[in-house]
């Protein structure tokens, strides 16, 4: 996984950031409210947020495609 779906802080739309720029805390500019925003999370927050993000792909995949899961 290379990048997270996050709500920007200020004006809280979704966008996708970047799993290196969480992990070094780089700021960037929001494309809609063009305030600067960071994340900032150490390995460990970051290894438990992608694999939140992998369990809830899942989950959603298996919503929409159960025959492929064989969960019918």
């Amino acid at each position: 996984m290379e990048s997270f779906v996050m709500c920007c802080p200020l004006c809280e739309i979704l966008i996708t950031v970047k799993v290196q720029d969480c992990a070094e805390g780089r700021e960037f500019p929001c494309p809609i409210c063009g305030k600067n925003i960071s994340f900032k999370y150490t390995p460990e927050e970051l290894e438990k947020l992608m694999e939140l993000a992998k369990n809830n792909q899942e989950r959603a995949l298996r919503r929409q495609f159960p025959l492929a899961f064989g969960d019918v």
